[in-house]
């Protein structure tokens, strides 16, 4: 059946079985209420090839972005876009923000990961990644990884593994004005030093 004007279905359903099609040829498709797909497991998919789905998972009631591909050997990516109507400045960027549903019953922000242009500049762009957190109510920054590939975190690092390293004459810096270890300081290598002051005059040397 065609219809060339409006269809208006009064009871609770249009379906379909054996792989049934309901095609829409104009360019938008608008519903004047909630989408529903009541089945555990169901999926939304698009492209005329279905390769990229959002489904929903029956086992734990969430949901995954999915794409099926023949790529074996390369990424796949999701990709998530800000546009914006004015011209990009410094600080803008696009992110995941995190909502969740308090004691009181209301759906509050508690988290946010970002990923900001810290130039905007056309061809020459820089850019972090932001972890927001938080802590009485109040939003802070507490990560950021820049461009340069430096981490920067705002609170106590805790290493569970033997080591933190470095190569081609890495410099671990601290800020405050003490360092204390809860326990031994090993300098393992045969000759190995500890230097004291500004330009390395004073040190101790293991022979």
């Amino acid at each position: 059946m065609t219809v060339t004007g409006n269809l208006i279905v009064t009871g609770n359903s249009i379906s379909g079985s054996g792989g049934g099609v309901i095609t829409f040829s104009s360019d938008d498709i608008s519903f004047a209420d909630n989408v529903y797909l009541n089945t555990n497991d169901a999926f939304m998919s698009l492209g005329s090839d279905n390769t990229a789905k959002i489904v929903h998972n029956g086992s734990s009631g969430g949901m995954i972005l999915e794409i099926d591909s023949a790529v074996t050997d390369a990424v796949k990516h999701f990709n998530f876009r800000h546009y914006t109507s004015g011209t990009a400045a410094n600080n803008i960027g696009v992110g995941f923000k995190f909502l969740q549903e308090d004691a009181g019953g209301s759906a509050g922000e508690i988290g946010e990961f970002n990923c900001v242009l810290t130039d905007a500049t056309d061809s020459s762009e820089n850019s972090d990644f932001v972890w927001n957190l938080f802590t009485d109510g109040t939003e802070n920054e507490r990560m950021r990884l820049t461009d340069a590939g430096n981490l920067s975190i705002a609170g106590d690092l805790t290493v569970t593994g033997n080591n933190i390293s470095g190569s081609g004459g890495s410099v671990i810096e601290f800020s405050g004005d003490d360092i204390r270890f809860t326990d031994n300081v090993s300098l393992p290598s045969d000759g190995s030093a500890m230097y004291f002051g500004e330009h390395t005059a004073g040190y101790m040397v293991h022979n």
